[in-house]
């Protein structure tokens, strides 16, 4: 094996390169992959996953060292496999199996549109069509502040408040016209 020389101090040390280090990255990367992974119940016609068998880091995706730094396995494959990860994009793992690295299961979004396809909360938000009354999310009956909002229920609310509070007008001086409630 070659031998690798370093100082620390002024006495030298000599330490083995491990074998591991003198494969290709290409080489390293398939002995720790399974083909004949499992299929995704998510989207089957994808076909089978290949699964990292390596390191996994503590969130589930495959963790490799390309040679040059540690990088996430699926992001290797895909940019040794299909082409470069461009700025503002990421993968999206369309199995939705983590310690999949098949780059035929990824394809390159932006962050929105990976966290919208997800099954997050904000996800599961973003899907939903109507309000928590029933009523419709248009763009006649909705206004965005800090998140997105149901009109006909803010203005059912306010007239709630304003019924049950009424002193708060005559104190301010305010004239009100009248909405009503369902």
């Amino acid at each position: 094996l070659p031998m690798d020389t370093e100082k620390r101090g002024s006495a030298e040390s000599v330490r083995e390169v491990p074998e591991s280090l003198l494969e290709s990255a290409q080489e390293r990367f398939w002995k720790k992959v399974d083909k004949n992974g499992p299929i995704s119940e998510h989207r089957p016609e994808l076909g089978p996953c290949w699964i990292w068998t390596g390191a996994l880091q503590m969130d589930g995706y495959a963790w490799f060292w390309s040679g040059e730094k540690a990088v996430r396995g699926h992001k290797w494959a895909y940019d040794y496999y299909q082409q470069k990860i461009l700025k503002g994009f990421e993968l999206d793992h369309l199995c939705r199996i983590r310690a999949c690295v098949n780059p035929q299961h990824l394809e390159l979004v932006t962050h929105r549109e990976n966290i919208l396809r997800g099954i997050s909360p904000t996800a599961k938000h973003a899907q939903k069509t109507h309000c928590i009354k029933g009523h419709l999310f248009d763009e006649a009956n909705t206004y965005y502040y800090g998140g997105r909002h149901c009109k006909l229920c803010n203005k059912i609310r306010y007239a709630q408040w304003h019924k049950a509070h009424p002193r708060y007008d005559i104190e301010k001086g305010i004239k009100r016209r009248r909405i009503e409630s369902e």
